[in-house]
């Protein structure tokens, strides 16, 4: 069993994602926008004068977009606390009330496959 200091919390909403190790007296270790940047054309395009939007791939407190959802839950997890391939630890998800079960059945079955 992880001690509780290597145990991920992440909470997902509509504006913020905020996640970080279950430690009571520390505020979430990161907190960022709940959105992904989508470039028109090749990656490069927004940067030579091209739009570029974000968009959230939560709505509501609902889960529009499971891709976008994972690539956000990817950054967190190994871009900003630090897990590594083949050695990641135990995440602890919180969800707004009322998450229909087809909802909480794919985030739990998209943990276990990608993470």
């Amino acid at each position: 069993m992880a001690d509780a200091s290597s145990v991920v919390v992440v909470d997902y909403g509509s504006d913020t994602c905020k996640a970080g190790f279950a430690n009571p007296e520390q505020d979430p270790f990161v907190v960022t926008p709940t959105a992904v940047r989508i470039a028109s054309g090749d990656s490069a395009g927004a940067v030579n004068g091209e739009e570029e939007k974000f968009v959230s791939p939560v709505q509501r407190g609902l889960v529009q977009n499971w891709d976008q959802l994972e690539s956000i839950l990817h950054y967190l997890f190994y871009d900003k606390l630090g897990w590594e391939f083949d050695n990641e630890g135990s995440v602890l998800m919180c969800e707004p009330l009322f998450t229909p079960k087809e909802d909480r059945e794919r985030l739990t079955q998209g943990m276990f496959e990608h993470f």
